[in-house]
């Protein structure tokens, strides 16, 4: 079964304000990146969604190409770089965290809900309500 996770950047057009000390951003919209999709187990495809639009065009830097789909060691190693092994303790307390029983790239990917080191893009298993869509072809 494939499983898809939608890469969107923060929410833009919105008003920053302090809360608890931290900066948030509070309303705008957030605009669809890519979809990653997992082919098979620990098999990998990123592919962007901005359609033409060059202003709204937000690059991950390991994916230089907006036009190409990505996959097989290049999506891969990029998981890999950005998800610690099993023995990491950081690891383990996301696990603890979120239940998980079985350590699983995919299922640490979806608890994480951002590529470590990528600030500005974050994935959802639903797309986010008011997403602003640039590819009229979603699939």
């Amino acid at each position: 079964m494939l499983r898809k996770l939608y890469v969107t950047t923060k929410a833009y057009g919105g008003k920053w304000e302090t809360i608890g000390g931290k900066e948030k951003l509070i309303g705008g919209n957030p605009i669809l990146i890519g979809i990653l999709t997992e082919l098979e187990k620990e098999k990998y495809q990123f592919e962007y969604k901005t359609g033409g639009s060059r202003e709204f065009r937000v690059m991950i830097s390991e994916f230089p190409n907006v036009a190409k789909v990505y996959t097989g060691e290049e999506v891969d190693n990029f998981i890999y770089r950005i998800i610690p092994r099993r023995d990491n303790t950081y690891v383990g307390g996301i696990m603890k965290t979120h239940n998980m029983t079985e350590y699983s790239v995919w299922d640490l990917l979806v608890a994480c809900g951002t590529f470590s080191g990528h600030d500005d893009a974050y994935l959802y298993e639903e797309l986010p309500e008011g997403t602003v869509l640039y590819d009229s072809l979603i699939h």
